[in-house]
């Protein structure tokens, strides 16, 4: 592997962990927000919710398609878990 394709390769892996701490930062928002959920169920509904609010910012307008898909990614990882 080239330089240059490791320091992208670097780059990406830095942007996709950015996104990551901007969703875990907003889901504890949210959870603070009302009170600690309680059960897996309602926290599905804010993950959509959240999933849906970047949707519709705009998902080609700043990271918004990747804060969608971590959440849709977060989602599906912890139903497939259970």
């Amino acid at each position: 592997m080239s330089v240059e394709d490791r320091i992208k390769q670097l780059e990406l892996t830095v942007h996709r962990l950015t996104i990551e701490t901007r969703v875990l930062r907003e889901l504890m928002q949210v959870q603070v927000g009302i009170n600690n959920i309680n059960l897996k169920g309602h926290f599905d509904d804010v993950i959509i919710k959240l999933a849906t609010e970047y949707q519709n910012r705009g998902l080609d307008k700043d990271d918004n398609q990747a804060l969608h898909d971590t959440l849709r990614d977060y989602l599906r990882d912890s139903k497939s878990q259970h």
